[in-house]
């Protein structure tokens, strides 16, 4: 799939890899309510160390085609 979004590029099979700057986080959106401070400690300390595992998903942004 040829993109010619200038934050993509085409990673095969449908998937694309997108530079992290050109995600926007939106908080009110997240389905945790709460979240154990040790527990995420050790999550952080863990994507820090071997990164994240699986893909995360996104949506384009609206009115970006």
């Amino acid at each position: 799939m040829a993109t010619t979004d200038p934050h993509s590029t085409d990673a095969g099979d449908g998937l694309r890899m997108i530079r992290l700057d050109a995600i926007d986080v939106v908080e009110a959106f997240n389905p945790r309510d709460d979240r154990d401070a040790e527990e995420f400690g050790q999550l952080v300390a863990t994507v820090r160390e071997y990164g994240v595992l699986q893909p995360v998903l996104v949506a384009p942004r609206a009115g970006s085609g």
